[in-house]
Protein backbone atom coordinates (compact mmCIF):
# COMPACT_ATOMS: atom_id res chain seq x y z
CA UNK A 1 0.00 0.00 0.00
CA UNK A 2 1.44 3.36 -1.06
CA UNK A 3 1.06 6.30 1.31
CA UNK A 4 1.36 9.97 0.49
CA UNK A 5 2.80 12.38 3.07
CA UNK A 6 -0.55 13.15 4.68
CA UNK A 7 -1.59 9.49 4.92
CA UNK A 8 1.80 8.65 6.40
CA UNK A 9 1.34 11.21 9.17
CA UNK A 10 -2.18 10.01 9.92
CA UNK A 11 -1.02 6.41 10.12
CA UNK A 12 2.23 6.70 12.05
CA UNK A 13 2.35 9.96 14.02
CA UNK A 14 -0.11 8.81 16.72
CA UNK A 15 1.97 5.65 17.41
CA UNK A 16 4.32 5.25 20.36
CA UNK A 17 7.82 6.47 19.58
CA UNK A 18 9.23 3.06 20.51
CA UNK A 19 7.37 1.56 17.55
CA UNK A 20 9.93 3.19 15.25
CA UNK A 21 12.74 1.09 13.90
CA UNK A 22 15.96 2.03 15.71
CA UNK A 23 14.26 3.23 18.91
CA UNK A 24 14.81 0.72 21.68
CA UNK A 25 13.49 0.79 25.26
CA UNK A 26 16.36 2.87 26.65
CA UNK A 27 16.26 5.43 23.86
CA UNK A 28 12.47 5.65 24.14
CA UNK A 29 12.77 6.30 27.88
CA UNK A 30 15.21 9.13 27.27
CA UNK A 31 12.89 10.61 24.64
CA UNK A 32 9.92 10.47 27.03
CA UNK A 33 11.98 12.41 29.57
CA UNK A 34 12.06 15.20 26.96
CA UNK A 35 8.32 15.00 26.41
CA UNK A 36 8.57 12.96 23.20
CA UNK A 37 6.13 10.07 23.47
CA UNK A 38 4.81 9.64 19.91
CA UNK A 39 6.27 9.54 16.41
CA UNK A 40 4.54 12.84 15.66
CA UNK A 41 6.15 14.56 18.65
CA UNK A 42 9.53 13.30 17.50
CA UNK A 43 8.89 14.69 14.02
CA UNK A 44 8.08 18.13 15.46
CA UNK A 45 10.93 18.20 18.01
CA UNK A 46 13.59 20.91 17.42
CA UNK A 47 16.66 19.56 15.64
CA UNK A 48 19.09 21.24 18.06
CA UNK A 49 17.37 19.58 21.03
CA UNK A 50 17.62 16.13 19.44
CA UNK A 51 21.21 16.68 18.38
CA UNK A 52 22.19 17.79 21.87
CA UNK A 53 20.43 14.89 23.56
CA UNK A 54 21.19 12.03 21.17
CA UNK A 55 23.96 13.19 18.85
CA UNK A 56 23.73 12.58 15.12
CA UNK A 57 21.14 9.82 15.51
CA UNK A 58 18.57 12.31 16.87
CA UNK A 59 18.12 14.32 13.66
CA UNK A 60 18.25 11.09 11.65
CA UNK A 61 15.34 9.64 13.63
CA UNK A 62 13.45 12.92 13.22
CA UNK A 63 13.80 12.59 9.44
CA UNK A 64 12.56 9.01 9.67
CA UNK A 65 9.55 10.23 11.65
CA UNK A 66 8.69 12.39 8.65
CA UNK A 67 9.06 9.36 6.39
CA UNK A 68 12.24 10.65 4.81
CA UNK A 69 15.28 8.43 4.24
CA UNK A 70 18.05 9.15 1.74
CA UNK A 71 19.73 5.76 2.14
CA UNK A 72 20.14 4.24 -1.33
CA UNK A 73 18.29 1.00 -2.00
CA UNK A 74 20.43 -2.06 -2.69
CA UNK A 75 18.84 -4.90 -4.71
CA UNK A 76 18.66 -8.06 -2.63
CA UNK A 77 20.47 -10.07 -5.30
CA UNK A 78 23.47 -7.72 -5.24
CA UNK A 79 24.11 -7.80 -1.51
CA UNK A 80 26.13 -5.36 0.56
CA UNK A 81 29.90 -5.28 0.78
CA UNK A 82 31.25 -6.23 4.22
CA UNK A 83 32.91 -3.54 6.34
CA UNK A 84 35.41 -5.96 7.85
CA UNK A 85 36.52 -9.58 7.84
CA UNK A 86 37.96 -11.42 10.79
CA UNK A 87 38.49 -14.69 12.59
CA UNK A 88 38.71 -15.36 16.31
CA UNK A 89 39.02 -18.50 18.38
CA UNK A 90 38.34 -19.52 21.96
CA UNK A 91 41.37 -21.49 23.06
CA UNK A 92 41.01 -25.02 24.37
CA UNK A 93 42.58 -23.87 27.67
CA UNK A 94 43.52 -20.45 29.05
CA UNK A 95 46.99 -19.73 27.73
CA UNK A 96 49.94 -17.50 28.65
CA UNK A 97 52.42 -19.17 26.30
CA UNK A 98 53.53 -16.45 23.85
CA UNK A 99 54.82 -18.93 21.27
CA UNK A 100 51.48 -20.67 21.21
CA UNK A 101 49.58 -17.39 20.95
CA UNK A 102 51.82 -16.17 18.13
CA UNK A 103 51.27 -19.39 16.18
CA UNK A 104 47.53 -18.93 16.65
CA UNK A 105 47.71 -15.36 15.36
CA UNK A 106 49.58 -16.58 12.29
CA UNK A 107 46.86 -19.06 11.47
CA UNK A 108 44.11 -16.52 12.06
CA UNK A 109 45.90 -13.94 9.91
CA UNK A 110 46.26 -16.53 7.17
CA UNK A 111 42.52 -17.21 7.27
CA UNK A 112 41.68 -13.52 7.09
CA UNK A 113 43.98 -12.97 4.11
CA UNK A 114 42.48 -15.97 2.39
CA UNK A 115 38.95 -14.69 2.89
CA UNK A 116 39.87 -11.25 1.59
CA UNK A 117 41.40 -12.68 -1.57
CA UNK A 118 38.50 -15.08 -2.07
CA UNK A 119 35.97 -12.23 -1.80
CA UNK A 120 38.05 -9.80 -3.85
CA UNK A 121 38.96 -7.28 -1.13
CA UNK A 122 42.00 -5.59 0.37
CA UNK A 123 42.16 -4.01 3.81
CA UNK A 124 44.16 -1.35 5.62
CA UNK A 125 43.29 -1.48 9.34
CA UNK A 126 44.32 -4.50 11.42
CA UNK A 127 42.67 -5.13 14.80
CA UNK A 128 43.70 -7.57 17.52
CA UNK A 129 41.10 -8.86 19.97
CA UNK A 130 42.13 -10.31 23.33
CA UNK A 131 39.93 -11.81 26.05
CA UNK A 132 41.55 -12.89 29.30
CA UNK A 133 40.61 -15.62 31.78
CA UNK A 134 38.41 -13.09 33.64
CA UNK A 135 36.37 -12.58 30.43
CA UNK A 136 37.67 -9.02 30.06
CA UNK A 137 37.99 -8.08 26.38
CA UNK A 138 39.95 -5.38 24.63
CA UNK A 139 40.55 -4.51 20.99
CA UNK A 140 43.54 -2.62 19.65
CA UNK A 141 44.09 -1.65 16.04
CA UNK A 142 46.65 -0.09 13.72
CA UNK A 143 46.46 1.22 10.16
CA UNK A 144 48.84 0.06 7.47
CA UNK A 145 50.43 2.44 4.99
CA UNK A 146 48.38 0.96 2.15
CA UNK A 147 45.76 -1.65 1.26
CA UNK A 148 46.75 -5.29 1.10
CA UNK A 149 45.48 -8.86 1.25
CA UNK A 150 48.81 -10.33 2.43
CA UNK A 151 48.43 -12.31 5.63
CA UNK A 152 52.10 -11.75 6.50
CA UNK A 153 51.48 -8.04 7.00
CA UNK A 154 48.37 -8.67 9.08
CA UNK A 155 50.34 -11.12 11.21
CA UNK A 156 53.20 -8.67 11.81
CA UNK A 157 50.78 -6.01 13.05
CA UNK A 158 48.86 -8.51 15.20
CA UNK A 159 52.04 -9.69 16.94
CA UNK A 160 53.19 -6.11 17.47
CA UNK A 161 49.84 -5.25 19.05
CA UNK A 162 50.04 -8.37 21.21
CA UNK A 163 53.45 -7.37 22.57
CA UNK A 164 52.27 -3.82 23.27
CA UNK A 165 48.99 -4.72 24.95
CA UNK A 166 49.46 -8.12 26.59
CA UNK A 167 50.92 -8.26 30.09
CA UNK A 168 51.44 -12.02 30.11
CA UNK A 169 48.10 -12.88 31.70
CA UNK A 170 46.24 -16.01 30.68
CA UNK A 171 44.12 -15.53 27.56
CA UNK A 172 41.08 -17.52 26.54
CA UNK A 173 40.31 -15.88 23.17
CA UNK A 174 42.29 -14.14 20.44
CA UNK A 175 41.13 -12.72 17.14
CA UNK A 176 42.36 -10.84 14.08
CA UNK A 177 40.13 -8.55 12.02
CA UNK A 178 40.89 -6.40 8.98
CA UNK A 179 38.69 -3.39 8.17
CA UNK A 180 38.63 -0.30 5.94
CA UNK A 181 38.05 -2.61 2.99
CA UNK A 182 38.14 -1.77 -0.70
CA UNK A 183 37.63 -4.02 -3.68
CA UNK A 184 40.79 -5.23 -5.34
CA UNK A 185 39.65 -3.58 -8.55
CA UNK A 186 39.24 -0.16 -6.93
CA UNK A 187 42.58 -0.31 -5.09
CA UNK A 188 45.18 -2.12 -7.21
CA UNK A 189 48.34 -3.40 -5.60
CA UNK A 190 51.06 -0.77 -5.45
CA UNK A 191 53.95 -3.27 -5.36
CA UNK A 192 55.19 -3.53 -8.93
CA UNK A 193 58.53 -5.25 -8.32
CA UNK A 194 59.25 -8.78 -9.49
CA UNK A 195 59.47 -9.93 -5.90
CA UNK A 196 55.94 -8.74 -5.12
CA UNK A 197 54.57 -10.25 -8.31
CA UNK A 198 56.14 -13.60 -7.47
CA UNK A 199 54.57 -13.54 -4.00
CA UNK A 200 51.21 -12.68 -5.51
CA UNK A 201 51.42 -15.56 -8.00
CA UNK A 202 52.45 -17.92 -5.20
CA UNK A 203 49.46 -16.90 -3.06
CA UNK A 204 47.13 -17.42 -6.01
CA UNK A 205 48.58 -20.90 -6.60
CA UNK A 206 48.21 -21.81 -2.92
CA UNK A 207 44.64 -20.52 -2.87
CA UNK A 208 43.78 -22.66 -5.90
CA UNK A 209 45.27 -25.70 -4.16
CA UNK A 210 43.15 -25.05 -1.07
CA UNK A 211 40.10 -24.63 -3.27
CA UNK A 212 40.76 -28.07 -4.68
CA UNK A 213 42.07 -30.02 -1.68
CA UNK A 214 40.36 -28.30 1.24
CA UNK A 215 41.16 -25.50 3.63
CA UNK A 216 43.31 -27.62 5.95
CA UNK A 217 45.48 -28.98 3.14
CA UNK A 218 47.99 -26.13 3.58
CA UNK A 219 48.90 -24.47 6.87
CA UNK A 220 51.56 -21.78 7.48
CA UNK A 221 54.68 -23.50 8.83
CA UNK A 222 54.91 -21.08 11.74
CA UNK A 223 51.50 -22.22 12.94
CA UNK A 224 52.86 -25.74 13.47
CA UNK A 225 56.03 -24.92 15.38
CA UNK A 226 54.44 -25.38 18.77
CA UNK A 227 53.42 -28.98 19.62
CA UNK A 228 49.99 -27.91 20.87
CA UNK A 229 49.29 -26.28 17.51
CA UNK A 230 49.19 -29.71 15.92
CA UNK A 231 45.88 -30.28 17.70
CA UNK A 232 44.26 -27.95 15.16
CA UNK A 233 43.05 -25.62 17.89
CA UNK A 234 42.07 -23.07 15.26
CA UNK A 235 39.22 -24.47 13.16
CA UNK A 236 39.18 -23.51 9.51
CA UNK A 237 36.10 -21.60 8.38
CA UNK A 238 34.58 -22.37 5.02
CA UNK A 239 36.05 -20.15 2.32
CA UNK A 240 33.98 -19.60 -0.78
CA UNK A 241 36.57 -19.50 -3.55
CA UNK A 242 36.46 -16.46 -5.83
CA UNK A 243 32.90 -15.60 -4.75
CA UNK A 244 33.00 -12.05 -6.04
CA UNK A 245 34.24 -13.19 -9.41
CA UNK A 246 30.88 -14.89 -9.82
CA UNK A 247 28.92 -11.81 -8.83
CA UNK A 248 28.05 -12.64 -5.22
CA UNK A 249 29.24 -11.03 -2.01
CA UNK A 250 29.27 -11.67 1.67
CA UNK A 251 27.96 -9.11 4.18
CA UNK A 252 29.22 -10.65 7.39
CA UNK A 253 32.58 -10.63 9.08
CA UNK A 254 31.81 -13.51 11.39
CA UNK A 255 33.99 -16.58 11.05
Amino acid sequence: MALDAEAFREEFWPQEVQQMWGVGPQLATRMRSLGITTVGELARAPVHVLNGAFGVIGPQLREAAWGRDETPLVPYHRGVDPKSMGHEVTLVADCSDREFLVSTLLRLSDQVGRRLRGEGFRGRVVALKLRNHRFESRIRQRALAGYTDEHERFFQVAVSLLDLNWSGERLRLVGVTVSDLVTSRSEPAVDLFDDARRRSRLREALDRMRDKLGEASLVPAGALLHPRSRAKHVPFGAIRPHARRHGSSRGSSDP
